[in-house]
């Protein structure tokens, strides 16, 4: 199985006499990653605080995944900014044989003073198989995941990233998430 990078990209586009994109992240932004065992299947992770573990989180730039296809060219290693190759394919601990799950932070800042004027709010992605995204506790959007999730959820389906552009996610009736 190849698990490929997570590559966020939010975009706020500014209402002025001509729209402008407003990018919150970059294609390269700093993150936080973690991927979770039966051990802290309870953390909540998806609210605006850091949570009680966060000095244990890996940290570095997005995307966050591995490609275990290096034989073929490793496409997706350039793109890969946070490895989580060993934490999810980990089989040290018997009852932990690995997870198709990791938790990723990926913080950025709202200037107070242009908040009013944005008009509308994507997601733009690259992903591999599903991911599920929260803004300040609130789940926004998500793509290829199961309907309840869990700690160690597994996409429902199989898909590749794209690498030559971003898949959107128009999440504009959240922008009161923001502040």
């Amino acid at each position: 199985m190849n698990f490929h990078p997570l590559l966020p990209l939010l975009i706020l586009t500014v209402a002025t006499a001509t729209a402008t994109d407003y990018p919150l992240l970059n294609t390269i932004a700093p993150a936080k990653a973690f991927v979770p065992t039966v051990a802290n299947a309870s953390l909540v992770w998806q609210q605006e605080a850091d949570p009680a573990n966060i000095a244990s989180w890996t940290s570095g730039n997005t995307g966050i995944g591995y490609d275990t296809d290096t034989a073929g060219g490793g496409n997706y290693i350039p793109h890969i900014g946070i490895n989580v190759q060993a934490a999810m394919l980990s089989t040290t601990t018997p009852a932990f044989a690995g997870n198709g799950s990791v938790f990723i932070r990926v913080p950025f800042t709202v200037n107070a003073a242009q908040r009013p004027l944005f008009k509308s709010l994507a997601l733009r992605m690259r992903y591999d198989d599903g991911f599920v995204a929260w803004i300040n506790g609130t789940r926004v959007t998500s793509s290829g995941n199961p309907a309840t999730l869990a700690w160690n959820s597994l996409a429902t389906a199989a898909r590749n990233a794209n690498l030559t552009g971003f898949d959107d996610f128009d999440i504009t009736q959240h922008l009161g998430l923001l502040h």
